[in-house]
């Protein structure tokens, strides 16, 4: 049985999952945060390009997902104030996915709930690349490689986050839980 619309859920939860989702990239961002503004803004963009692809990517099948990406991105204007709290993201997505669970979710959607929240963690640990110029500083090439155009500056590795980026990932990824529970 599929969960019912967000529309129908009490206010507080629909809220509460919206601002699980956002929390979710905010931990990730904070978890490895360089000095600057730069990874900010990057993170940021990340974090709203996730929340996108949510709402309407691959997660189609499962609906309430989809909306409360929506609701997410809708609520802009507040993600300063929930940043606040970004240190209680794994227990917030645990109460959400507590919630999705008792509006009646089925498999498909606990499914699209895990893989949402992975998605978003992912996509804002990926986005600064701070970890990856971090190490670029010790590859360096020499002189002969720079005149040859070898030194140009790359962008950073899509695939890499950092040790601590990826503890973060990991404990949201146990917050959410196995769809199968």
């Amino acid at each position: 049985m599929p969960a019912r619309l967000l529309s129908t859920w009490p206010e507080a939860e629909a809220e509460a999952a919206a601002r699980a989702l956002v929390l979710a990239g905010l931990y990730v961002a904070e978890a490895e945060d360089a000095p600057g503004e730069a990874d900010d803004a990057a993170e940021d963009a990340g974090l709203r390009r996730a929340l996108a692809d949510v709402e309407k990517g691959t997660w189609t099948q499962a609906l309430v997902v989809a909306e409360i990406a929506r609701r997410a991105l809708d609520a802009r204007g507040e993600w300063p104030e929930w940043q606040t709290r970004a240190f209680t993201a794994p227990d917030e997505i645990a109460k959400a996915t507590a919630a999705l669970r008792a509006q009646g979710a089925d498999k498909t959607e606990r499914r699209a709930w895990r893989a949402a929240v992975g998605h978003i963690a992912r996509t804002v640990g990926r986005a600064a690349g701070e970890h990856d110029a971090l190490l670029d500083d010790h590859k360096k090439p020499g002189l002969f490689a720079r005149l040859l155009g070898a030194g140009r500056a790359a962008a950073p590795s899509a695939a890499h986050v950092s040790p601590g980026e990826a503890a973060a990932i990991a404990r949201l990824l146990e917050a959410v839980g196995s769809e199968d529970a």
